[in-house]
């Protein structure tokens, strides 16, 4: 893919959110009730978990509105979960509820990426395996055998998203203890969307209970845009032009939307709009932007974006929580160092820090190591720079957004 420097002028339907999507079809699955979802994303990594839909429950889709209704489930089945690590974690917290056997296979990046956490919860919790750790595939063939359940989410808070729905539709719901969840605006994510279907958790004293179920009734989920894609498209209209987006969510419950906030206090061109014709929608336009500082720990998504934008910022920059990019579908930590400096970047790694100090991007030959979020911070990037940049593996953006270079291009 070439990147041509450009000013853009875009209107653009934000994606729908991939990771509300994956939790919506989740509880698809295991509801034992009719479920209508409209605005499914079609990342790739929601047509992996479609696809598992299609196995085991009765799926029709028309349009944009997916219907799934009840099925019992097997007692033994199989959940290839592409790319996602989020949905093998998922299905890690969610098997020994329903199924006396489980597979969790892999495709791509997901079979080589360190899942340990996995291994370690099913020891923690005294549940029978089959694999080798650190790396999938793997079958559980154990059920919880204690009132209890243990989840250490100090470094990933999947398998916690996945316990929490998964015992939410359980015939005997289990007590989940849990401290300080890593990625804790996810976790509420989680809560939010069950709790929009009668299901209420407690949390106290690090221990989750259900206080409430009323998952006995149809459900129905409309699914918000997504505010982590909407994040590279922001930075695009903030270093190249404009940009307007329409399907976000006003004070959705994505962590990501803190894009938003962080955006204005950076005296960066942004209009929030709500009319009839087009509803919520977000414009912004190029600004002069300044060196920053921002935690990212909790939203570790938004570092690719925000590494684009400090790289055209007046100053050095710092941006924290870099640690948390060294596990994805590429260490991204060392990828965006190396990617950027190819272009003109100067983004170093600092322990949990990546330090960047603003300048001109000339333009180069780089590569996305297969990796979503490298590719679309690599293209935006190129927007405003000097020549043009050729992006190896841009596919990777199909992950969590297809559309994106038609998009960004307006093609």
């Amino acid at each position: 893919m070439l990147i041509m420097p450009q000013n853009i002028d875009l209107s653009i339907v934000a994606p729908a959110s991939k990771s509300e999507s994956l939790r919506a079809m989740l509880i698809a699955l295991l509801n034992k009730k009719e479920t209508i979802l409209t605005n499914l994303s079609n990342s790739s990594d929601a047509k992996a978990l479609l696809n598992i839909l299609k196995n085991y429950k009765q799926v029709e889709i028309s349009g944009n509105t997916l219907t799934v209704r009840s099925a019992d489930l097997p007692t033994e089945c199989e959940f290839p979960c592409g790319e996602s690590a989020f949905l093998a974690r998922a299905f890690a917290g969610i098997s020994p509820f329903y199924f006396n056997s489980a597979k969790i296979t892999s495709q791509g990046s997901l079979s080589h990426r360190n899942v340990s956490d996995i291994f370690e919860f099913c020891k923690l919790n005294r549940i029978a395996f089959e694999g080798k750790a650190p790396h999938l595939p793997m079958r559980i063939n154990g059920k919880y055998m204690q009132n209890m359940i243990l989840v250490n989410s100090d470094s990933s808070s999947q398998i916690l998203s996945g316990v929490l729905i998964g015992n939410a539709f359980a015939d005997t719901p289990l007590c989940i203890a849990s401290e300080r969840p890593a990625s804790k605006g996810y976790v509420e994510l989680t809560l939010s969307m069950l709790k929009n279907l009668g299901v209420s958790y407690n949390y106290f004293e690090n221990q989750y209970t259900i206080t409430n179920n009323l998952t006995n009734k149809s459900s129905e989920i409309d699914i918000s845009g997504d505010w982590s894609g909407a994040a590279f498209m922001l930075v695009a209209a903030s270093i190249a032009g404009k940009v307007k987006l329409k399907g976000l969510k006003k004070n959705s419950m994505q962590p990501d939307e803190i894009i938003l906030k962080f955006l204005k206090q950076l005296n960066i061109n942004i209009n929030e709009n709500n009319d009839i014709a087009d509803g919520y929608t977000v414009t912004c336009e190029k600004s002069k932007i300044r060196a920053f500082e921002f935690d990212a720990s909790g939203c570790p998504d938004l570092i690719p974006p925000l590494v684009a934008l400090a790289a055209n910022a007046s100053g050095s920059s710092i941006i924290y929580g870099a640690n948390r990019l060294i596990n994805k579908e590429s260490n991204r930590k060392l990828a965006l160092c190396s990617e950027f400096s190819k272009i003109g970047g100067q983004v170093a790694a600092d322990g949990d820090k990546l330090l960047i100090k603003g300048g001109e991007i000339i333009g180069g030959e780089v590569d996305s190591h297969n990796d979503h979020r490298i590719a679309m911070a690599l293209s935006v990037a190129g927007l405003a720079a000097k020549n043009a940049v050729k992006i190896n593996n841009y596919q990777a953006v199909a992950k969590s957004y297809p559309n994106f270079f038609k998009d960004l291009l307006n093609k």
